[in-house]
């Protein structure tokens, strides 16, 4: 993944940490294209770093 679009997508879930893949899609342009599966597969790695950063 493009560390770009790696940190956009962060900046998302720091704004709003349990944005549904919708909200994904929609508030990144380049995902509005993507599939649910692959909007998941890019943000589940992030959301677990996430995770595990925080406890």
């Amino acid at each position: 993944m493009k560390q770009q679009l790696k940190n956009l997508i962060e900046r998302v879930l720091i704004a709003r940490p349990n944005a549904s893949l919708e909200d994904i899609r929609n508030l990144v342009p380049v995902m509005r294209d993507k599939s649910d599966d692959e909007i998941e597969k890019m943000v589940t790695p992030i959301r677990n770093q996430r995770a595990k950063r925080s406890r």
